[in-house]
């Protein structure tokens, strides 16, 4: 990288807090956190989302077990690649299931995007090259134009769900002018900039390409933070309807009673409906209020929800610890974060 795009580089980063290291972001978060840790003790989320989440979703938890404990229909097809399996192995049961592709690999016990990619073909998928360490699974990719993250919650008392955080996700794309090359129409968007050296490296593109006037080009298909996408608060059109639709999802799910569920969709209309949509993920206990990462947020904003949704996590942990529910312990806990920074140093 030039000595030019590195500069460009630390300033944008420098000057959008969403860029910067979550251990910093987080401290006001660490300072709360020992505060309720001396009051019910630190492995105190551990409690929650029990049984669909085997540690409340804070750390270290299975997609897999997710998988199979959400109802038939919900997520795409979904495989099982174990660690050290033979991707010509895995290769044959998709063709055995009838998945199609493309397909997108995620660790099994991954977060914040690290080592998701995605598979376009067979040939793809045989010679892939997962980490041999970890165990993955393999999903359908769904394309469908819209995807959001929904935090809700669920009232301890009366049942009954909010929606607490919405956010859609805006991918990562260029418009082309007809005379600037896809290099040059990046290098105009700091988003975009950002992605320039994964994709020199990548040779994902033609970065030579000049894009006729008017066309749009869609640069990534995942819909991650750190790989370009935009999070854009939505909690406007978070009305009566949609907090329904999303409770009818969520109430199926064992347990399940504080987090995010990100979910695709075709459109507005067909989801209220819950016709044409899947639910990619969900996150438990160590989730986030998505839309915090809205370019118009600033970082005391984000703070302030950080620290309402934690307040709101200890609440609910604590009524389960007073019916009974015992926290994992502190022993565990220090072993799960052990293999957590493990697993993360290692997908980088």
């Amino acid at each position: 990288m030039r000595a030019r795009d590195r500069w460009r580089t630390l300033r944008i980063r420098a000057l959008n807090w969403e860029y910067w290291p979550w251990r910093i972001v987080y401290i006001p978060l660490f300072i709360q956190y020992f505060w309720h840790g001396l009051r019910s003790g630190f492995s105190f989320p551990t409690v929650l989302n029990r049984p669909y989440m085997e540690y409340g979703g804070i750390i270290e938890e299975s997609k897999w077990q997710m998988y199979t404990k959400t109802p038939e229909g919900f997520m795409p097809a979904t495989l099982f690649h174990p660690a050290g399996s033979d991707p010509s192995f895995t290769a044959r049961r998709i063709r055995e299931l009838r998945m199609s592709y493309p397909l997108i690999a995620k660790p099994d016990r991954g977060m914040r995007g690290k080592g998701i990619e995605i598979i376009a073909s067979e040939k793809d998928l045989r010679h892939w090259n997962p980490h041999p360490d970890f165990d993955f699974i393999l999903q359908t990719y769904l394309d469908y134009p819209l995807e959001i993250g929904a935090f809700v919650i669920r009232d301890p008392g009366n049942r009954e769900w909010r929606v607490s955080s919405l956010m859609q996700r805006e991918f990562l794309g260029v418009t082309g002018d007809g005379s600037s090359d896809l290099e040059q129409l990046i290098r105009a968007n700091d988003r975009a900039f950002l992605q320039l050296e994964r994709w020199r490296k990548n040779n994902r593109y033609n970065l030579k390409t000049v894009l006729p006037a008017g066309k749009y080009l869609k640069l990534e298909d995942i819909g991650n933070h750190r790989l370009g996408t935009c999070f854009r608060d939505i909690s406007h059109l978070g009305d009566t309807q949609l907090c329904t639709t999303l409770s009818q999802i969520a109430n199926q799910l064992p347990g399940f009673e504080y987090g995010r569920m990100d979910i695709r969709f075709d459109s507005w209309d067909t989801f209220l409906k819950l016709q044409n949509w899947a639910l990619i993920e969900v996150n438990g206990a160590n989730s986030e209020p998505a839309h915090i990462y809205d370019p118009g947020h600033s970082l005391f904003y984000a703070w302030k929800s950080l620290l309402h949704h934690f307040a709101l996590q200890h609440k609910l942990a604590a009524k389960r610890i007073q019916t009974g529910e015992k926290p994992i312990l502190i022993r565990q806990a220090k072993q799960l974060l052990k293999r957590y920074n493990h697993t993360m140093t290692d997908l980088d």
